[in-house]
């Protein structure tokens, strides 16, 4: 949407643009001043990349690997699920190469089709799922993600100084989907520790990260565990120690933002924060959801073969 008006009227674009830059979506050429008069406009390259098949992380390349991963388990999929799912797939399957005439306002379209296909899924799921081992690690996966999206919208967008602040504000409101609950609760201009209070720590509102990680610590208390283990396991571990460090940040701490070391103190612990998250990912895949094991040499089943006992003689 930004992209479509001019950036002096949008002095966040820069910031969006460093975001894209680092999750791998575009060009890194366009952070830098000299090197981005040298690469094709924005604007064009951005639906080339979105609908690019060859791009890891670009957006057409992860609707792939969704459906192929939702076709891999089609049997445990509702029909509504499944039409949704493939739904999306043919709408970002163009029957000809993204060119010039696939400009931001079709990049646009296309891109609001997906969040309301996408929340009708999450609706289903919401509604339909039972609450099964399977809806918890779906759960898990959902929360954990977008804390860290979440966090990584707050750094870029949130903590650098010397940019306009209500741009940033705005936008990152609008990533959180919650400036209508903003406006609404603080009727006020936007200001910066409203924002993160609203953002990080209100475990009422659910796309802040104190709620993720409320939710992440609940589901881990529900999955199957040896009774005979005294203590929390490694992953309940790192989902309290995540989600206490963020309920430990108090008013006080969100109004002295103001301040460079302040806001950098926030940066350090948010970090500290999304570096658990990942491990808090892989523990749980590796104890839950990794169920080969190492492959056994042929010289130790060998060995095991000569030095068992042999029938009688």
């Amino acid at each position: 949407n930004r992209l479509l008006g001019e950036a002096s009227q949008n002095p966040e674009v820069p910031h969006l643009i460093r975001a894209l830059a680092e999750l791998g979506q575009i060009e890194p050429g366009y952070v830098v001043e000299n090197m981005r008069s040298h690469l094709p406009p924005i604007e064009e390259t951005l639906p080339r990349m979105v609908f690019d098949p060859t791009e890891t992380l670009g957006l057409r390349g992860t609707i792939r690997r969704l459906n192929r991963t939702a076709s891999m388990v089609r049997e445990r999929l509702s029909l509504d699920s499944w039409r949704l799912i493939n739904q999306v797939y043919h709408e970002f399957e163009p029957d000809e190469d993204v060119g010039a005439e696939f400009g931001l306002p079709w990049l646009q379209l296309k891109l609001n089709t997906l969040i309301s296909d996408l929340s009708a899924f999450s609706g289903l799921v919401a509604e339909n799922m039972t609450r099964t081992l399977g809806w918890r690690f779906l759960e898990l996966g959902r929360r954990i993600e977008r804390a860290i999206h979440t966090v990584f919208a707050i750094h870029m967008l949130l903590l650098p100084e010397g940019q306009r602040e209500t741009p940033a504000l705005e936008a990152a409101l609008e990533f959180g989907d919650c400036i209508l609950t903003y406006r609404s609760r603080y009727l006020t201009t936007l200001q910066l520790a409203p924002a993160l209070d609203l953002l990080v720590t209100d475990e009422t509102n659910p796309r802040s990260i104190a709620y993720q990680q409320a939710r992440v610590v609940e589901h881990l208390e529900q999955l199957p565990r040896d009774p005979r283990d005294a203590l929390r396991s490694p992953e309940q571990r790192l989902g309290m120690a995540a989600l206490h460090a963020v309920r430990m940040l108090s008013a006080d701490d969100l109004i002295s933002m103001h301040t460079s070391n302040e806001r950098r103190s926030l940066d350090k612990l948010l970090a500290r924060v999304s570096g658990m998250l990942p491990k808090l990912a892989d523990a749980i895949s590796h104890k839950y959801l990794i169920h080969t094991k190492l492959p056994r040499q042929l010289t130790e089943l060998r060995a095991k073969a000569k030095g068992s006992p042999r029938g009688g003689t």
